[in-house]
């Protein structure tokens, strides 16, 4: 059976505002919520609300109530739009990368209003919705596991997902490294994986473009967002020490698998001096240590 799908979207009427003007942190300085009108497949008609959750690659971001479902949108700027390409280009990559890439529903511009109450169309792209960002998962492992060996196990897992999902998109094509930052890939917990949530431009790699060269641009995007939680820091000594550095080549994630584990083991620590001259003992060790 084909699954129902959202075939129309209608903004009603704004349901909750910003209280000063300084208090909103919207693009275009849109309301905090609006009651919507989701029409599907099946004929079907219903009324929802969706509210503001984040700010991000130059657009809003919008959580429905019911739905799993978000709206990325910002005000329409006459024909120009970047959604259209973005809706277009999705359901290709998805095909190849279904744990990788969320589903786009709808891209629709929508007529509103904004906070102050000036009439507005909205620019809008309605997507599936994944999880916590990497940023926020990092924050909260801070707060709820701040001892230092649980946290740099977790941040370690969160590295590993990260990078073997990279070396998918890599892999099937896909140039993954537009933007790419903690804020732009999120956790899925229905299929265990990481997705890019943020590729506005779904354009192939260049075939001579390496998967380090790759996440060498990553890596200087993601530390400059970086907070200052102890996990968010831990995040980005990893960037530093195994990415930036040129101690590994080419970037792996079985690589950085044996070395956190030769590192656990006492073979050899990637933070101290020796770490270069002991990497290759760490790797011919990985036979026992599996």
């Amino acid at each position: 059976m084909e699954a129902v799908k959202v075939t129309d979207f209608f903004i009603v009427s704004a349901t909750e505002w910003w209280p000063r003007k300084q208090d909103n942190p919207t693009r275009g300085k849109i309301c905090k919520a609006y009651e919507v009108r989701l029409v599907f497949s099946n004929g079907d008609s219903v009324l929802d609300r969706m509210h503001y959750l984040a700010r991000g690659a130059s657009r809003n971001c919008f959580l429905f109530d019911s739905p799993r479902m978000v709206c990325k949108c910002y005000e329409a700027e006459g024909r120009y739009t970047t959604h259209e390409d973005e809706a277009r280009g999705a359901p290709a990559w998805r095909a190849v990368l279904p744990n990788h890439v969320p589903e786009i529903f709808l891209w629709k511009q929508v007529p509103t209003v904004t906070n102050s109450g000036r009439n507005v169309v909205l620019d809008c792209l309605l997507t599936e919705k994944i999880g916590p960002s990497l940023q926020a998962s990092l924050r909260e492992l801070s707060s709820l596991s701040p001892e230092l060996p649980v946290m740099r196990a977790k941040v370690q897992a969160f590295f590993l997902g990260i990078v073997s999902m990279t070396e998918n998109a890599h892999r099937a094509g896909l140039r993954w490294d537009v933007d790419f930052n903690c804020g732009n890939v999120c956790w899925n917990p229905d299929s265990q994986s990481w997705y890019l949530v943020d590729l506005e431009d779904f354009s192939p790699m260049p075939t001579t473009r390496t998967l380090r060269a790759a996440w060498l641009k990553a890596a200087k995007t993601n530390l400059k967002i970086c907070g200052d939680t102890v996990a968010e820091q831990y995040w980005a000594d990893l960037l530093r020490t195994h990415i930036q550095s040129d101690h590994w080549s080419p970037v792996s994630a079985e690589a950085f698998r044996v070395m956190f584990q030769a590192e656990e083991a006492g073979y050899f620590d990637s933070g101290k001096s020796r770490y270069r001259k002991n990497i290759k003992h760490g790797l011919k060790q990985s036979i026992s240590i599996n």
